[in-house]
């Protein structure tokens, strides 16, 4: 698909919003200037968390991209097909679709004069990342999750979490989990937090691990984690992608998990950090 340019966006000017052509709709598109982009300006593709994570997000994402702006990067968010204010309902997304959109994305970004896109991609959005990563200059994957099953099983507990509590409040309760893992399995909707999960997506997501790419050498990735240094976990997730081929720095952070927090958090001194550290590399001040 082929796409316009678009009208110029300022670099501290007011975000623009319109909805782009997705793999199976219309998706809801923020764009920060500086659009179109001159050859060679650096822009950033954002890739949200799943489900409620991305709703929590929401502002970290926002707050990061003014930060970018602010810096002469460009960015695109968009909500992926079924999910904000994109069209189609949570039930009917489908991975195939999610990397549709991430495509087309990508394919904006460059009929805009965006020739080396790189990516930043929050939580389960770093396995979208991973996908698309051959058309990518750099990934930048802030607390990423690079095991799709253990993913699914984390949220799926939250169904056990949130049917416990109804019946502490005396409420009816949902399906079990077992019940849920059967209806994902027969291919059915189980619905998780209020989100309708089917069993297609649930098990897209499931076969997905970061050990299955592999990357090139001159596709560099940065850890952005929010843990101290020489925590275990980091130090695997950093092995893990290492072994893809690709050139791996970890960079260690400050700031709130704002995925994790039930209500909306701010996050400036994230976002900040965030963007110093993308702006820093996008503008050539190191090769990686």
């Amino acid at each position: 698909m082929r796409f316009r340019r678009t009208k110029a966006i300022g670099v501290t000017g007011a975000p623009a919003a319109f909805h782009l052509p997705g793999g199976a709709g219309p998706l809801f598109a923020v764009a920060r200037g500086p659009w179109p982009a001159s050859a060679g300006r650096p822009a950033v593709l954002m890739l949200p968390p799943f489900a409620e994570e991305m709703n929590r997000s929401r502002r970290l994402m926002a707050q990061t991209a003014m930060a970018l702006a602010a810096r002469g990067v460009a960015s695109l968010v968009c909500d992926l097909y079924g999910t904000g204010d994109s069209s189609g309902d949570f039930a009917d997304a489908r991975w195939s679709i999610w990397h549709e959109d991430a495509s087309r994305a990508l394919a904006w970004m460059r009929a805009q004069g965006a020739d080396a896109v790189s990516v930043l991609a929050i939580r389960l959005g770093a396995l979208l990342a991973l996908d698309i990563a051959d058309a990518c200059q750099r990934l930048y994957l802030l607390a990423p999750q690079l095991d799709g099953r253990q993913a699914m099983r984390q949220f799926l507990r939250v169904r056990v979490a949130a049917d416990m509590e109804r019946g502490m409040r005396g409420g009816a309760p949902g399906p079990s989990l077992a019940d849920c893992q059967a209806m994902l399995a027969a291919g059915q909707v189980c619905e998780v937090a209020g989100y309708g999960l089917s069993g297609a997506l649930h098990d897209a997501i499931a076969q997905r691990h970061a050990r299955e790419h592999a990357l090139g050498d001159h596709q560099a990735v940065h850890l952005l984690a929010l843990a101290a240094s020489g925590d275990p976990a980091v130090t695997r997730q950093a092995a893990l992608l290492q072994a893809s081929g690709a050139p791996v720095t970890v960079h260690h952070l400050t700031g709130p998990p704002v995925w994790q927090q039930i209500e909306p958090a701010s996050a400036g001194d994230l976002a900040e950090a965030v963007a110093a550290l993308i702006a820093a590399r996008e503008s050539g001040g190191d090769g990686h």
